[in-house]
């Protein structure tokens, strides 16, 4: 019902839209001609305009009117035709007797009986009008930029033919939802507003596609915009970031052309790449193509900024450290300044600041602080524990005791990163010093149930740092008081490692125990953590941070297993 109200409005605003175009959007308003007496322009839609799965036929509106008066055109006999890159997918001449008409195309394969086709028409009478014309032709089923070509033949009676007909041309873009499967349990996928995405490549710090494009100075004559979707899903830790670069055909574009969105779909993060008229020019090339390449970046852009709902203020935000961990104290500092007023005097105000994860209030506190200056007044710290890993919301609001004047922000508390290997002191049985050093790396460091998980691990004399050759040991998993593996084996220059699949059951907790080392009575043990499969993670809004990972793709994470292992072989030849 609101695109449908959305595209009432549109063709109701028609007389004031004449010099607007809207080359390869769902919609445009071409370049008015003289049509008869008339000076006329032509209004097409696409209807729907977005990526509607459920829905399965296309709706093309063409509408004719005169600029002047904003009446429709009558009596006028048209040809119709639909090309894609120069193939021509749809061509046929209709009489249009009320200055508009609906051609619905639906899918080969959907073709109705008399009934069915009746229904059809008498559903579509009431939602978009009387003018409906049912196209059994799938001539919209890649989505891209479409190219149509208009020609007005007659005007006012269809016997009264124009002695130079009038050809109008113009370009629409059906959405298109692109998806790949990447080293992911959930795909990414591309939404394209404006043409085909192609030669699609990812890797774990980069994403690239291309687009067909035209970079003539017609082409971008009539072009409002051109939008491009990624969409992340919020699993993909090491693309969870706050700040991405962009590149167009090699050259670096304004972090003003992307836009971060966590709050429409569950479970995704949606990354916008909205560029303007105006700027397309900076990216030209030679070839026939908008090359894209999309980086995530690591370091926070700080201070985050966000005017209030209400416009009254700017609200500042920055932390330290950049990069938030579990377990490590934060300093938040909150600077309100005001947006209108030509000189900015220091006063205090009130504001009350929350941070929320998945609608839990973890923290809250009303503030009596200063507004326009830096101040300690308005700064705090608060220590993230481990379930607060994730995506942390907050807000500022009643700003001044004005309940309109609120603001939000996104940031994303991280796991300590852990440095691989990790030096295990050994201890005897009766709790003494014992005479061994363990070092140890895991693979992934976050265990995840379901998947084989490497221990790696090489056994020193504590004083000499020399390798125990043949040593012996008994590796051990624990989880709540009770074994769950029990295994000897020999480390043949020192080192060796250790593989085990964990369950669903093993998550959280468990102690990772090298046992009887050498024979002796004395063990290196450490806790890991067993991370189960999470649902959903903050619906949030708005853009920010930065969740630095380790270990997130399978082919570093196999690569750096057989790095490991390639060093032991080394080190027993030595």
């Amino acid at each position: 019902m609101k695109t449908i109200l959305i595209i009432c409005l549109a063709v109701g605003a028609m007389p004031f839209l004449a010099s607007v175009h809207g080359h390869g959007i769902g919609s445009e308003t071409l370049p008015p001609q003289m049509i008869g007496s008339y000076n006329s322009t032509i209004f097409l839609n696409s209807w729907p305009d977005g990526v509607e799965e459920d829905i399965r036929e296309k709706q093309i509106t063409l509408t004719i009117y005169d600029v002047d008066t904003g009446e429709h055109l009558h009596n006028m006999n048209v040809d119709f035709t639909v090309s894609k890159q120069g193939e021509i997918l749809f061509s046929n001449d209709f009489r249009i007797d009320e200055g508009t008409f609906s051609l619905i195309f639906l899918p080969r394969g959907d073709d109705l009986t008399i009934d069915e086709t009746l229904d059809r028409l008498f559903e579509n009478m009431i939602e978009f009008g009387t003018k409906q014309i049912i196209v059994n032709e799938d001539t919209f089923s890649e989505g891209g930029l479409y190219d149509f070509d208009i020609i007005v033949k007659s005007v006012d009676s269809f016997d009264n033919d124009l002695q130079d007909p009038v050809h109008f041309q113009g370009a629409l873009s059906i959405p298109k939802k692109y998806i790949y499967e990447v080293e992911s349990d959930t795909p990414i996928s591309i939404t394209t507003y404006y043409d085909v995405i192609e030669d699609f490549v990812f890797s774990p710090d980069s994403i690239k596609f291309s687009m067909p494009f035209v970079w003539s100075d017609a082409n971008i004559s009539q072009i409002s915009v051109v939008h491009q979707e990624i969409h992340i899903p919020k699993s993909m830790s090491s693309w969870i970031a706050s700040d991405y670069d962009l590149k167009i055909n090699g050259i670096l574009a304004s972090d003003s052309l992307i836009t971060v969105d966590d709050y429409s779909i569950e479970n995704e993060r949606i990354i916008h790449i909205i560029l303007p008229q105006k700027i397309l020019p900076e990216f030209r090339e030679a070839s026939q193509q908008m090359n894209f390449e999309i980086h995530p970046n690591a370091s926070p852009n700080l201070p985050l900024v966000s005017p209030t709902a209400n416009g009254e203020f700017n609200v500042s935000l920055k932390w330290e450290p950049d990069n938030p961990v579990s377990g490590t104290p934060v300093n938040f500092e909150i600077k309100i300044e005001d947006t209108f007023v030509p000189y900015k005097i220091v006063r205090k105000i009130p504001f009350h600041v929350s941070l929320i994860q998945d609608s839990d209030i973890i923290f809250e506190k009303t503030f009596q602080g200063v507004k326009n200056v830096d101040s300690e007044l308005n700064s705090f710290h608060f220590t993230f524990d481990e379930s607060h890993e994730g995506s942390i919301k907050m807000t500022v609001d009643d700003i001044g005791s004005n309940k309109f004047a609120e603001t939000e922000f996104v940031f994303v508390v991280n796991a300590p990163i852990l440095k691989f290997p990790i030096t295990i002191p050994s201890q005897a049985s009766d709790g003494k010093e014992g005479s061994y050093d363990v070092d140890m790396t895991w693979i992934p460091a976050d265990l995840p149930p379901g998947e084989e998980s490497e221990f790696i691990f090489t056994i020193y004399e504590k004083d000499t740092k020399v390798p125990v050759y043949d040593a012996y040991y008994e590796f051990v998993l624990i989880k709540d008081g009770e074994e769950i593996l029990r295994k000897s084996g020999i480390a043949p220059a020192g080192g060796y490692f250790e593989e085990y699949v964990f369950s669903e059951e093993h998550a959280g907790q468990t102690l990772v125990k090298l046992d009887k080392i050498n024979k002796s009575d004395e063990y290196a043990e450490i806790s890991v953590n067993v991370v189960p499969e999470f649902g959903s993670v903050t619906v949030l809004v708005l853009i920010v941070s930065v969740l630095a990972a380790i270990f997130t793709s399978k082919h570093l994470v196999k690569r750096q297993s057989i790095l490991q292992k390639n060093n032991l072989v080394w080190r027993q030849t030595q």
